[in-house]
């Protein structure tokens, strides 16, 4: 986020369902990524308490709201800049959830 919007200088797209917490965009993408990783957490938890392949579930949902995130930003009115970059960072957020989470299940 601040690569983009502090070095780059490129205007990033805000997201319509980025909480609004602070004046600060950076800050408000932080709080909402949290959020998406704890609501992720929940989703694991329940997968592996419920499913028999917990692992699989979760790796698909994640993809999908990942790859649905990263097609947002295209249908808002900004530059072509904008629009990639906000799509990155989403990208960057959901590998990341993804990742740190598919580790609840090592187990099964």
């Amino acid at each position: 986020m601040l690569l983009f919007s502090s070095v780059l200088d490129i205007r990033i797209v805000q997201p319509p369902l980025l909480l609004t917490i602070t004046d600060s965009l950076a800050v408000n993408y932080a709080a909402t990524a949290f959020v998406a990783a704890l609501l992720a957490t929940a989703l694991a938890h329940l997968l592996a308490a419920t499913t028999p392949r917990p692992r699989m579930f979760f790796g698909w949902i994640v993809g999908l709201a990942t790859v649905a995130t990263m097609v947002v930003p295209f249908a808002a009115d900004a530059s072509m800049a904008g629009k990639v970059s906000t799509a990155v960072i989403n990208m960057v957020v959901g590998i990341a959830i993804a990742t740190l989470l598919t580790g609840i299940f090592s187990g099964r």
